[in-house]
């Protein structure tokens, strides 16, 4: 419950390092290209039996779904900002020429490394941008997406419209020595490196 800040097992925890995707320019509002960061933490991070990480495998990226679930805290009702728990959404994930031939604002804004996902009459929301999309195989959940896009409409939900996702299987090349704990700023020269991310971002913190 986001709004229960004395909450059991409530972690909150802030950045030490954001690496930023090359192509991504926040000054551009009609492109999304590089939607896509990663964060490392002050403090470690403890598992708990609510927390606990997501697989995480190229092999999801020669393996066709047809669907995933996406879970979130965004906003579900237009009278509040977020939801107090994550809500669960199954979605298909649809056919990237079918998806931009039926939506044009996705197409305009999609990229090489992005899918679609979403059925009409449901919607991810404002505030579920970063969620992700997780697929089942082999008895266990991976993640494949991560919200960027579905569009605007007035009260933050746009159920007519699909939605557009990172596809994080096709970054994982680009960050494979970072997720393996090889971790060293000067690696990283090639790549925007924020140092002290509260400069750059607003204080709040990472939430668990």
């Amino acid at each position: 419950n986001l709004d229960a800040l004395f909450e059991n097992e409530r972690i909150s925890l802030s950045p030490e390092h954001v690496l930023i995707n090359n192509n991504w320019d926040s000054y551009n509002s009609n492109s999304y290209n590089g939607d896509i960061a990663i964060l490392t933490l002050k403090n470690e991070l403890k598992f708990t039996r609510n927390i606990r990480p997501v697989c995480f495998s190229p092999e999801i990226g020669k393996i066709t779904f047809s669907a995933g679930v996406v879970a979130g805290w965004g906003k579900g009702d237009p009278n509040r900002d977020h939801e107090l728990i994550p809500r669960r959404l199954d979605v298909p994930i649809i056919d990237n020429e079918k998806c931009y031939r039926e939506n044009h604002l996705l197409a305009s804004i999609s990229w090489d490394e992005s899918f679609c996902a979403g059925m009409k009459g449901v919607a991810v929301c404002a505030g579920d941008s970063g969620s992700g999309l997780f697929v089942k195989y082999r008895n266990r959940y991976y993640i494949k997406g991560l919200v960027s896009s579905s569009g605007t409409s007035k009260d933050g939900c746009n159920k007519d419209n699909y939605a557009l996702y990172s596809d994080v299987v096709k970054y994982l090349v680009q960050y494979e020595d970072f997720i393996g704990f090889k971790y060293q700023i000067e690696s990283f020269k090639r790549k925007k490196v924020i140092k002290n991310p509260s400069v750059y971002m607003t204080q709040s913190p990472v939430y668990g």
